[in-house]
């Protein structure tokens, strides 16, 4: 309950989200707090701002700005 909480407080934060592997069309990576976070943008090892948007599951789910 917890951490779905902490997820949740996220929706709306724009974080810095380093981009490692694309799974099913988005791309995934790594917040500075550790959370995973899937975009359609991205790039193997580009570091880009995220606006967090939602949650789904234990991931975070955004957009580039």
């Amino acid at each position: 309950a917890l951490r779905r909480r902490f997820l949740a407080s996220q929706i709306g934060q724009v974080l810095p989200v380093l981009f490692e592997t694309r799974e099913d069309g988005l791309w995934q990576g790594h917040a500075d707090n550790y959370c995973l976070v899937r975009a359609p943008e991205g790039g193997h090892g580009i570091m880009k701002n995220v606006k967090i948007t939602g949650v789904a599951g234990e991931n975070l789910i955004g957009i580039g700005v």
